[in-house]
């Protein structure tokens, strides 16, 4: 096509390199390093506008940054990073978390950057859990009761590895999606944990009221994460959702480039990560019950 984009953006997630941990089944997690570093080669040559993380690229070793880092510094465009799960070393507020901060150059756990008419969401998955929060502090004790009550309804995503966004970022959220429909202007969502499908086993554990909140504001377009390595693609009423397939897995690579249109999402996978074409009108075509549109 001849249409340009208004911007585009590289992709990555569940890198899970480890400089010490030995290959498990389909993970090998020595390699991800050079598969991220083609990544990053393949971002510099397409020009990109910025490189989104959308967490785990580590697994349970600090030493590890010190490969991972240099290869994201070597991106000519911004990196955006937010944090999954395997990259808490310790809870908040923790000497080790601290560090690991300071290694991803990370200073807020969710932020928003506005790019060509877009607002972009960055959010933190791991709010409310119960590996991210000291066990004194009560918003373990909000993780710990929520997980249990998932866990008696027989919840597919009760699950100590999921987390959930808390009041405050919801909160934060909705001031962020006010500011962007009084501006006209349109939002992305980016997060490591998906909301989609509804029953998944690796979505958020407040997914349902989420997604609620994410459709009171036409704005919004699309919620993009990663944590369920193989990927997918759902739509809830007007708000299209993409999971990005987790780089780690298996001997071939996965990663993407975005190109954002007026009218759609276009995502070009690379090695095994598949490719796919969201358009807005479809979905708001098309405001029904949740709806997995793709497999």
């Amino acid at each position: 096509s001849d249409e340009s984009p208004l911007f585009s953006f590289g992709v990555v997630t569940d890198v899970h390199y480890s400089n010490v941990k030995e290959t498990w089944a389909a993970r090998r997690y020595a390699e991800s390093g050079e598969k991220l570093r083609e990544a990053v080669a393949a971002f510099n040559r397409a020009h990109v506008d910025f490189v989104v993380s959308l967490g785990d690229m580590i697994d349970g070793d600090i030493g590890s940054y010190a490969v991972i880092r240099p290869i994201l510094e070597g991106s000519a465009a911004p990196v955006y990073k937010i944090l999954g799960n395997h990259d808490y070393l310790g809870p908040y507020g923790s000497e080790e978390q601290r560090r690991v901060l300071e290694e991803l150059g990370i200073s807020e756990p969710y932020f928003s950057v506005v790019r060509n008419g877009y607002r972009l969401l960055f959010l933190d998955s791991n709010d409310i859990s119960v590996y991210a929060r000291a066990k004194e502090s009560p918003e373990y004790a909000e993780a710990a009761a929520l997980l249990d009550s998932l866990k008696r309804s027989g919840a597919a995503n009760a699950r100590q590895y999921n987390g959930a966004v808390g009041k405050a970022q919801r909160e934060w959220m909705v001031r962020e999606l006010a500011r962007a429909e009084s501006r006209g202007e349109r939002v992305i969502c980016f997060a490591h944990m998906p909301l989609m499908p509804p029953d998944g086993q690796f979505t958020l554990w407040n997914n349902g009221q989420i997604a609620a909140l994410l459709q009171r504001y036409p704005c919004v377009r699309a919620f993009l994460a990663g944590h369920h390595h193989k990927g997918g693609a759902h739509r809830f009423g007007s708000v299209l959702h993409f999971i990005f397939q987790g780089m780690i897995e298996g001997p071939d690579n996965h990663y993407a480039i975005v190109e954002v249109y007026p009218d759609k999402l276009v995502i070009r996978g690379y090695g095994a990560q598949r490719d796919e074409t969201l358009r807005w009108l479809q979905a708001v075509l098309a405001q029904t019950e949740p709806t997995m549109w793709a497999a």
